[in-house]
Parts: structure tokens; C-alpha cells; sequence
């Protein structure tokens, strides 16, 4: 959010939901969309929050040619990085697949 505040960033927070996401997820998702943007909300970034589906690397590539951004910020939690380890890591894939910056943060201790 700081990051976003200081360079003036139109910021878009995107969740990838499963194509068999449960009630619960999805009501998760929205939790967390929401929250983030009231983050960004408290720091008087402009935002948009948005979900989109599966497959997650052709869609997050889509999404980000779609709407011209600048940056690509991967939020990744524990699971996603012991799930990244395990089958691919998606963050590779994105910086191979754009030519867009892009900054892998990583869960807070």
C-alpha cells in the first residue's frame, strides 16, 4: 500500500479462484478482497478488487496485458510457497511469461 500511496498507483487486487471453490471460499475471497481494499481505502489509493478463474497463469498474464499495469505483485502465503516448491513455481512462470515488473512478496513472519 505504501509502495502504491508513494508513486500514485491506481492499485487492482485480484484473487484466482479455483473453478470448484466451495461456499466457504468464496466467501473467504470476498473477505479478503475486502479487506484489501480498505487497506488501500485507508491510504487514499484509488483501488478495484476482482476475482478470476482457473487456469491461474494464462488468466493472472491475461489480466495483467488487459489492463496495461506496470507492476505485477504476487501476495504468496506459506501454503502457496510449499505448493510452489512442490508442483511449479507460478512466480516463474509470470516473470517468464510478461514483460512486466514483477515483485513476489512473501508472507509476514
Amino acid at each position: 500500500a505504501r509502495l502504491a500511496r508513494h508513486i500514485k498507483a491506481f492499485t487492482t487486487v485480484v484473487h484466482v479462484l479455483r473453478a470448484a471453490a466451495t461456499a466457504e471460499e468464496r466467501r473467504r475471497v470476498e473477505r479478503h478482497l475486502a479487506s484489501a481494499a480498505a487497506l488501500l481505502n485507508l491510504y487514499s489509493i484509488p483501488n478495484e478488487a476482482k476475482t478470476i478463474s482457473e487456469p491461474r497463469l494464462k488468466n493472472i498474464l491475461a489480466a495483467a496485458e488487459a489492463g496495461n499495469y506496470d507492476l505485477i505483485v504476487l501476495g504468496a502465503s506459506d501454503a502457496f510457497l510449499s505448493r510452489a516448491r512442490r508442483e511449479h513455481d507460478l512466480a516463474a512462470d509470470i516473470i517468464g511469461g510478461t514483460d512486466k515488473a514483477v515483485l513476489l512478496v512473501p508472507p509476514l513472519d
